[in-house]
């Protein structure tokens, strides 16, 4: 099985990196934490639009956040506990 780290840092970025992504990759990780913005509806729309499975990665986030993403339904969400 083949991940793709997908680093933005904007979703348009994401979107083309995913693009190229999909002739290689089983799933891609969007590691949020390097993205500029954590734009859930920008994220809800980019999610939508591609169907690979994907793992949402975010480093020290607010129990909010990690609601907002849950809520998108990410294969697999990865967070850091400190």
């Amino acid at each position: 099985m083949i991940c793709v780290v997908i680093k933005g840092p904007s979703f348009q970025e994401a979107h083309e990196q995913i693009s190229k992504a999909l002739a290689h990759a089983d799933l891609v990780e969007l590691c949020l934490t390097y993205f500029t913005t954590l734009d859930l509806d920008a994220l809800k729309v980019l999610r939508s639009r591609f169907s690979i499975p994907m793992i949402f990665t975010l480093r020290n986030p607010t129990q909010s956040e990690i609601h907002s993403l849950l809520e998108l339904r990410p294969e697999y969400l990865d967070w850091e506990l400190v």
